[in-house]
């Protein structure tokens, strides 16, 4: 029976060495270009994120500039002081109650038309006993929002003309 002799360990010779030393080296530059095509990707992902939020923030730019603009004529800081409540003297306010009752479809009230004659009216007696005469009455005020604030006066109630904020 001849049986086969057992193998040595082969040594490790020039040619292994290099083959292995040749290997390291390209998975090491495999390695290197992954991580530097990664990092590209990652920063060009960054920079279209960037340019978006630019434009975003330039249409932001352009609205800003159009208010400002518009907020320096005198028709922003009369609208703005209308909607605190403000107008000017002698102008005449009239207020929409929200919780009135609409007009009918026709447009326009169911009221017979004014007549202009006069129509005479008798003189009265003067009575021995003064009696009080009514109270006057006059426009009433009505906010155009429920508010916690409705008890307190608005200011449209308690300065008549526009005060300037300076």
């Amino acid at each position: 029976m001849n049986f086969p002799a057992p193998q040595r360990p082969r040594p490790f010779t020039a040619r292994r060495i290099l083959a292995l030393v040749v290997a390291v080296a390209c998975g090491w530059v495999a390695y290197a270009l992954y991580g530097a095509a990664a990092t590209d990707h990652a920063a060009l992902a960054r920079v279209t994120q960037l340019q978006a939020a630019n434009a975003a923030l330039q249409v932001q730019i352009a609205q800003r500039s159009q208010e400002v603009t518009e907020a320096q004529g005198s028709a922003w800081l009369e609208d703005q002081a209308r909607k605190l409540g403000y107008h000017f003297p002698g102008e005449k306010v009239y207020v929409l109650d929200p919780g009135a009752k609409s007009a009918p479809a026709t447009g326009g009230l169911n009221a017979a038309p004014p007549t202009f004659s006069p129509t005479p009216v008798p003189t009265p007696i003067p009575s021995a006993t003064p009696t009080p005469s009514p109270s006057p009455l006059g426009p009433t005020l009505v906010p155009l929002s429920p508010t916690p604030a409705a008890t307190s006066p608005s200011p449209a109630a308690t300065s008549p003309s526009p005060s300037p904020a300076r």
